[in-house]
């Protein structure tokens, strides 16, 4: 047999990724604590997940372009990120 095996339930993703084993995020939206409390949906997921991702990036030491360049935004944002990661703004 060639290709992917087929998974059950199949890989559909979510609105942040098309399929769940490319989600380029190291926490899915299903797993966690989050699972049986209130969830963040859509843009507010999406916005605390980027944040966690430019605060990693960080911490690796890429530059505030770098990281505007791998989570496809502007060096702006990406400190809007950092502050939320920090604890320091909002994911509205």
């Amino acid at each position: 047999m060639s290709g992917p095996l087929p998974t059950y339930p199949p890989d559909s993703g979510c609105d942040l990724a098309p399929r769940c084993l490319e989600c380029p995020f190291p926490l899915c939206r299903y797993d966690g604590e989050e699972r049986y409390g209130s969830r963040p949906s859509g843009p507010q997921l999406l916005t605390r997940l980027k944040a966690q991702e430019a605060a990693r990036l960080r911490a690796e030491g890429y530059t505030v372009d770098q990281i505007a360049e791998r989570l496809g935004c502007g060096p702006r944002m990406v400190k809007r990120y950092l502050t939320i990661a920090r604890g320091g703004g909002s994911a509205h």
